[in-house]
């Protein structure tokens, strides 16, 4: 598995993307997985929007990182 792609280093992978979505799924409450299948559309949408919040805010950590912004409320 590569973790830059050389041609354009500030672009992720399709492997490092499926790497870090499958992490953050599996680090996430089983009550999520319970509720998104849920037959209730309330509850099953509620869980799915906080499965998707994860994710984005591990990519969003991740840029951060990549850019070498400061972390919080530092500015």
């Amino acid at each position: 598995m590569t973790w830059s792609d050389p041609a354009r280093p500030d672009r992720m992978t399709i492997e490092e993307v499926r790497f870090l979505i499958r992490f953050e799924l599996g680090q996430a409450p089983a009550s999520l997985y319970v509720d998104a299948r849920s037959k209730d559309r309330t509850k099953r949408d509620r869980a799915l929007e906080a499965l998707t919040m994860r994710i984005a805010s591990r990519f969003a950590h991740l840029e951060m990182l990549r850019s070498g912004r400061p972390f919080g409320n530092h500015g």
